[in-house]
């Protein structure tokens, strides 16, 4: 990903004020890119939102004329936000059931460079049965897709890449270039520092053995160090803010994004891959409840 033309943006109906907007001004005025926001009414439920808005309990006389004209003013506030700014915007409004498959529908019409979705922290059974929209755009969704968390971004941080560094995989190895590519260009965007971060384990045994353990230990720092600077040699990564660690790859994850005040976290997932299950595996835990920080989930190519 090295530039966007077209961002498309989903739109929370159940909330007032859905955070994703502000960071989506951000990105589409510094890209120049156009921008799609695509609201699902019918997601609503029966959950109170901005479109099934209290009309009996509200003293406000354009509310009292009906939710259809609120749809309406609110709609024309979020075209005024991005007109300001001179971002051509379109919205298009949808009623069908089917929250996860409506924006795959808009995704697949339109043709995004990107996909900005707010998200939040799930229930364990949502995670585990996989229905939360965000588990099916995670796996589904053909273009980047970025997961943005309920507030800001830091004015300095960093646009991390978590690379896998898998040996002999080229479609891998193509991955790692894009996720680099993709924080180098996020992070010139929003003016922070592109990052790349890289974990693998390999424990260390006490014993009789220790000394053989060292020197395996020792070798395979050695070799994720060579992979690594190899793959850096393609980009303009500053030294100074890449990490390679050997533990358990969420934990140090998360230690060095909030470490090094980490905005965004660059990511791949792949129905064939090992990143996939990280991201939508069936454990309870997962890296996109966990990452203090927004995710951009990138596809091999082809995948």
């Amino acid at each position: 990903m090295n530039s966007l033309k077209t961002i498309l943006v989903i739109i929370d109906p159940t909330v007032l004020r859905d955070h994703v907007i502000d960071k989506a001004k951000l990105l589409a005025h510094s890209a120049k890119a156009n921008v799609e926001l695509f609201i699902n009414c019918q997601a609503t439920g029966k959950e109170s939102s901005y479109f099934t808005f209290d009309v009996e309990n509200s003293g406000s006389e354009v509310i009292k004329s009906g939710p259809g004209e609120l749809q309406q003013l609110l709609i024309s506030e979020l075209r005024a936000e991005f007109s300001g700014l001179e971002i051509p915007v379109n919205i298009d409004l949808c009623q069908r059931e089917d929250l996860p498959q409506s924006i795959l529908d808009r995704v697949n019409e339109i043709q995004p460079d990107i996909v900005l979705k707010s998200t939040h922290r799930h229930s364990l059974l949502r995670q585990t049965l996989i229905t939360n929209t965000d588990w099916h755009l995670i796996r589904l969704c053909p273009v980047p897709l970025l997961l943005t968390k309920p507030h800001g971004w830091y004015n300095s941080g960093c646009v991390v890449a978590a690379v896998d560094l898998l040996p002999n995989k080229s479609e891998q190895v193509t991955l790692d270039d894009d996720l680099i590519m993709a924080a180098e260009y996020l992070a010139e965007l929003v003016d922070q520092q592109p990052s790349a971060f890289h974990a693998y384990y390999y424990p260390e045994f006490g014993g009789e053995n220790s000394g053989k353990t060292s020197s395996q230990s020792r070798d395979l720092r050695i070799d994720h160090n060579r992979r690594m600077y190899e793959l850096l040699s393609r980009h303009n990564i500053d030294l100074e803010f890449v990490k390679i660690a050997n533990g358990d790859t969420k934990t140090e994850m998360i230690h060095y994004l909030e470490k090094t005040r980490g905005n965004i976290l660059v990511i791949g997932a792949s129905a064939k891959g090992k990143l996939e299950r990280m991201v939508v595996g069936s454990t309870a835990e997962k890296v996109l409840d966990d990452v203090p920080c927004d995710l951009l989930i990138l596809k091999p190519k082809g995948d």
